[in-house]
């Protein structure tokens, strides 16, 4: 048997998968009395860590900001009418009161990626949510023009996670997710709840 073939790259103790790992690929041999299992447990995991990883690098590409009418418009849905609204992960209040800092300093270059990150995720839910309310687009159109926005939010991925952190990088990292939850891309969803739930355990005692 060897164990040494399997893919172990995306799952661990806490996943379904975790009966293709060494301890899981034992049992399962040892109970059926077959010497096949570790082959089934590696085609199962290599087929279902293609559907985790990306093949696209549309994610480094940025869209342009929205204007100062568009981007108060995409915040009020945001906030008035979305699901997330509800759970009160990003205050609203602190939210635009940095909004309008934002915009007086708009000239300045932008160096804090949780900000960046948090202001255009919240921008592409809002544009989703604007756009399902007015009635005149269809679902793909909406989601084509939301996803630009969402890839700005997500183009500093990694410096959410590499940097020093604080709770607006959670923030961001939460509000991605709640978008990348009708996307249809198990991929991107899985990294960002991954990446979200860690981020949150490595902050949360000093918050």
């Amino acid at each position: 048997m060897d164990l040494q073939a399997v893919n172990w790259e995306h799952h661990g103790p806490g996943s379904w998968l975790s009966i293709c790992s060494t301890p899981g690929v034992q049992w399962v041999s040892a109970k059926a009395c077959t010497t096949r299992f570790h082959e089934i447990a590696q085609g199962l995991v290599m087929g279902w860590t293609k559907r985790l990883t990306l093949t696209s690098d549309t994610i480094r590409e940025r869209c342009p900001e929205p204007g100062i009418e568009n981007a108060w418009k995409y915040v009020s849905a945001y906030f008035e009418n979305s699901r997330d609204s509800v759970f009160g992960v990003v205050l609203r209040s602190s939210f635009e009161s940095r909004l309008r800092i934002h915009f007086q300093n708009a000239s300045r270059p932008d160096e804090d990626v949780a900000w960046y990150a948090l202001r255009n995720a919240v921008y592409a839910i809002g544009r989703r949510v604007a756009a399902s309310m007015d009635g005149t687009m269809d679902f793909a159109e909406i989601q084509a023009e939301s996803l630009r926005l969402f890839h700005n939010a997500f183009s500093v991925f990694a410096e959410l996670l590499f940097r020093p952190s604080g709770l607006m990088a959670v923030q961001a990292l939460v509000v991605m997710t709640s978008f990348a939850e009708l996307l249809g891309s198990p991929a991107v969803e899985y990294m960002l709840y991954l990446r979200k739930d860690k981020q949150t355990a490595f902050i949360s005692p000093g918050i």
